[in-house]
């Protein structure tokens, strides 16, 4: 059972940091469909605040060098799925303003979402698995700290 509560912490990481701290792609509130579309795909679209992020925790880990070249290859992977998933949303404007076509869009951003988790698990849980206990209590102290992100 003690290696169950481990492996979860990773994944539930994974999921809030692959939606909450990517909004180029997470759904906005509900409003307009046309301007939720252009919020996600506009030319000021947010970047995801991965830098930020990172760097607090290298700051609260006191991470060595190999663990901070997993958090790195964390983030390159994280800025790499994000811009994909920019490319794959917003390659084909779809008319949202229909009922078809909102739903289509919908469709796509959950599938798009959940390729971001996807991707992302492996390196979080690679990042996670080598830092030591202590490391891994703060790194979930900090996890169930951090405030919720708007989705």
């Amino acid at each position: 059972m003690k290696t169950l509560t481990h492996a979860i912490p990773p994944l539930a990481v994974a999921f809030v940091w692959a939606l909450a701290a990517a909004p180029a792609v997470a759904a906005p509130a509900r409003a307009d469909p046309a301007a939720q579309l252009d919020k996600i795909c506009g030319a000021k679209a947010a970047a995801p605040q991965t830098e930020a992020v990172s760097g607090d925790l290298e700051k609260a880990l006191l991470l060595s060098d190999d663990q901070k070249k997993a958090l790195q290859a964390y983030r390159d992977a994280k800025t790499k799925a994000v811009a994909d998933a920019k490319v794959k949303l917003c390659a084909d404007r779809p008319d949202v303003t229909t009922f078809a076509g909102g739903l289509a869009f919908s469709e796509n951003l959950l599938e798009t979402r959940l390729d971001i988790v996807r991707t992302l698990d492996a390196q979080l849980l690679a990042f996670y698995n080598g830092l030591n206990t202590e490391q891994k209590t703060k790194f979930d102290q900090l996890r169930q700290q951090a405030p919720r992100r708007r989705r």
